[in-house]
């Protein structure tokens, strides 16, 4: 019996190797130039285990970061901004906005460079289905913040998110398809490998413009696959809000 137990786990632990390995194929790094204003959030989830989740934060303004609901109830000391140049910086504030739908970080010093935008004319109106977006996410076991990307997403009309999920959802999320079908190494790409929880927390981007937070997810820990669709908090729907509870934005 024991034979046979570190048999089944070489043969788990090879099925995941060569399955990330494959998922690598539709992965890239992403140069800084292009989403100049993401920054990498580390968040210390676990102070026993010093488990580090990684999560994106926008850039609004030099000193405030507008990122998603998972910082709720973490303290300044628990998380770290990385920029895309891999310099670190302190955490000041943590609060929520917008019913806690989303919060905002603000750093000890301030941030140069491109900032956000908030302009209206830069959403898509999701009437149609939307090729070509990206998954956008930092990898929690590197020490910088270098930006990768899941290329080949297509995001759900409003009309098909509805129907995949419900109206309400349609209105304040954005929907895209299982990627199952095509890459059956999906989750391997931001789940570790033997735990049930998302460590890598990617953000929707549609043609150059982002569009959303992670909300709704599933990937099954023993088989290392999405059973769903994923949404993401549409930024869009919230922005008249977001503007209106930001201490301070520059780009709108």
């Amino acid at each position: 019996m024991p034979c046979l137990k570190v048999l089944l786990a070489v043969s788990v632990l090879v099925c995941c190797t060569f399955l990330a390995a494959e998922s690598q194929n539709n992965i890239s790094v992403v140069d800084p130039s292009v989403y100049p204003y993401l920054v990498k959030l580390d968040l210390l989830i676990n102070v026993e285990l010093d488990y580090i989740d990684s999560e994106v934060g926008l850039l609004v303004s030099s000193q405030y970061i507008l990122t998603s609901s998972r910082v709720k109830g973490m303290k300044p000391s628990e998380i770290t901004v990385i920029d895309q140049l891999s310099n670190p910086h302190r955490v000041a504030k943590v609060a929520g906005i917008v019913n806690d739908n989303f919060f905002y970080l603000k750093v000890c010093k301030k941030m140069s460079g491109e900032k956000y935008s908030f302009q209206e004319s830069k959403f898509y109106d999701l009437s149609a289905d939307t090729p070509n977006a990206e998954l956008l996410f930092f990898d929690y076991s590197s020490t910088g913040g270098v930006l990768n990307k899941f290329a080949d997403v297509t995001v759900m009309s409003k009309d098909n998110c509805s129907a995949s999920f419900n109206q309400s959802i349609s209105e304040t999320d954005v929907c895209i398809y299982n990627l199952e079908c095509l890459f059956p190494e999906f989750c391997l790409s931001f789940s570790d490998e033997f735990v049930g929880y998302i460590n890598r927390n990617p953000f929707i981007a549609i043609n150059g413009q982002m569009h959303g937070f992670l909300s709704i997810y599933s990937c099954d820990p023993w088989r290392f696959v999405s059973d769903s669709d994923w949404t993401f908090t549409n930024i869009a729907h919230f922005r008249s809000n977001i503007i209106a509870e930001l201490p301070e934005v520059d780009n709108v």
